[in-house]
């Protein structure tokens, strides 16, 4: 019988041992022995290890994810008469040792796979090679052939080196094994929730899919942004309620819903189900360069954001750079006026335009991390965004059309697109106000003058279209309550 992994997950019963550990087993008609070992946020994140330091609490954490403590944890060390001829397996480890070790041996008969810190042992060996053993490796395990079993299933046994690891150098992050062959777009949908989890980029041509099949992140259409692909999500038929992240191997970037906290079980914001905000950057450099036309300085390195929704939302993000990862300037240097941006680009363009870009003030810049507040993503838009360091005499001047708020950002929710429109073509305003509001639109050209203007009335959600015959630069203002910003709209 084919299964999909929805209807895998769906079936899956959670049983809470001690500890508030997970351990999961499926018992249905029609699939046996499903295991889900993950680890336990309690013991991570306990009151002694948020007062012990930094590094200790690391060890026991991946993209602020507990890992499996089995210390604590009540974990079998070895799991009879559970792998069928047929199977999925899907890891996540880590491990600091430089030589090759033993995680864990899956044994069919005479049929044995054993999982090493390099490699996965079987008929033809498959090299690690989704993330760094150091900061994180996601392996996947699939075999449809059959196995001298007899009257038993196959047994799966953890290595003492991993099962007796109180240091925490040989890490079990999470398994799931599935006593079925997935297809794979279902293994892929497996990848993407653990991907997603614990900040593992897939390789460069893997699409990344919700457990209904859509994709979230297009490798092929986003070929040019493939570089350490991450991203937040919440999918219920999953257990995934990702709200922040960083890249496993350690790009120096983080976002998270609102504020970014000590552990994601600790970030209380909302995501609707069924949403995702992926990104990913062309990876390159992030020295910033002078530019020959003014004072303004640019990394060469964007990303793209690409969200997914069913609900349309808009989502307050906080994003931080990590200086000690991500290198902006080679040393440091002396204090002037200018200030670090963040411009984001939401015209739909595949290259960077900064002359219609927001651009965004940093909350806070010191020796260790530069931090941007209140960046938000509609998940019916896609953007690019990328740093800028420059006065703000002349930031002001490139924002002189946007009235922003105190952070700099666009009070309201709502987006304008597609910008650049052509003559003649529809435009639309998309708003998602959180609530009710009286909203007023106009448009004007450069010099002023009144070409349309539309009293909307009191809305939250609301789509509103225009076209316009000529070409040119307008000014499209939107009035909520009263407050009035200013947008660039230009009709080719």
């Amino acid at each position: 019988m084919k299964i999909s992994t929805t209807q895998l997950l769906f079936t899956l019963t959670f049983l809470v041992g001690l500890n508030g550990f997970i351990f999961s087993q499926v018992k249905t008609s029609f699939l046996k022995d499903c295991l889900w070992i993950k680890g336990n946020e309690a013991n991570a994140f306990s009151v002694d290890s948020i007062n012990s330091n930094s590094e200790n609490l690391l060890k026991k954490t991946l993209n602020f994810n507990s890992v499996v403590d089995f210390s604590k944890d009540k974990i079998n060390k070895k799991y009879k008469n559970l792998i069928t001829k047929k199977g999925s397996l899907f890891v996540v480890f880590r491990s600091n040792h430089e030589d090759e070790n033993i995680l864990l041996t899956v044994q069919r008969g005479i049929t044995k796979s054993i999982l090493t810190t390099k490699k996965m042992q079987c008929d033809k060996d498959i090299l690690l090679n989704k993330g760094n053993p150091k900061t994180g490796v996601l392996v996947s395990y699939l075999f449809n052939k059959n196995s001298l079993l007899g009257k038993r299933n196959g047994s799966l046994a953890f290595d003492d080196l991993i099962y007796n690891d109180t240091e925490f150098k040989n890490q079990l992050i999470e398994l799931i094994y599935i006593p079925n062959y997935l297809n794979d777009k279902e293994k892929n949908t497996v990848e993407t929730y653990l991907a997603i989890k614990y900040g593992i980029s897939l390789n460069d041509e893997n699409n990344y899919y919700n457990a209904k099949g859509d994709k979230v992140w297009d490798a092929k259409e986003n070929k040019e942004f493939n570089k350490h692909v991450t991203g937040i999500g919440r999918e219920d038929v999953l257990l995934l309620n990702q709200k922040q992240s960083s890249n496993s191997l350690q790009d120096g970037l983080t976002i998270g819903i609102d504020k970014i906290k000590l552990s994601n079980g600790k970030n209380k914001s909302l995501l609707s189900d069924n949403t995702f905000i992926m990104w990913g950057d062309n990876g390159k450099n992030t020295l910033l360069e002078k530019q020959t036309d003014n004072a303004e300085k640019r990394i060469k390195r964007i990303w793209k954001v690409i969200p997914s929704s069913t609900d349309g939302l808009t989502y307050k993000t906080q994003i931080k750079f990590d200086k000690k990862r991500m290198l902006f300037e080679r040393s440091a240097t002396a204090p002037d006026r200018d200030f670090m941006w963040i411009a984001i680009d939401s015209t739909q363009s595949t290259e960077f335009n900064y002359t219609n870009a927001k651009y965004i003030k940093a909350t806070s810049n010191d020796e260790k991390e530069i931090v941007f507040d209140n960046v938000k993503f509609n998940t019916k838009a896609n953007y690019l965004f990328t740093v800028v360091k420059a006065p703000e005499y002349l930031i002001s001047q490139m924002n002189s059309t946007s009235k922003t708020d105190s952070n700099n950002q666009p009070s309201s929710d709502y987006v304008l697109f597609p910008n650049p429109v052509v003559a003649n073509e529809k435009f639309a305003i998309q708003f998602n106000l959180n609530d009710p509001s009286e909203v007023s639109i106009q448009i004007t050209d450069v010099n002023g003058k009144i070409i349309k203007s539309k009293d909307l009335g009191t809305i939250d959600k609301s789509l509103y279209n225009e076209s316009l015959s000529a070409s040119g630069t307008y000014l499209v203002l939107v009035s909520i309550n009263g407050i009035v910003e200013a947008n660039k709209l230009i009709v080719k």
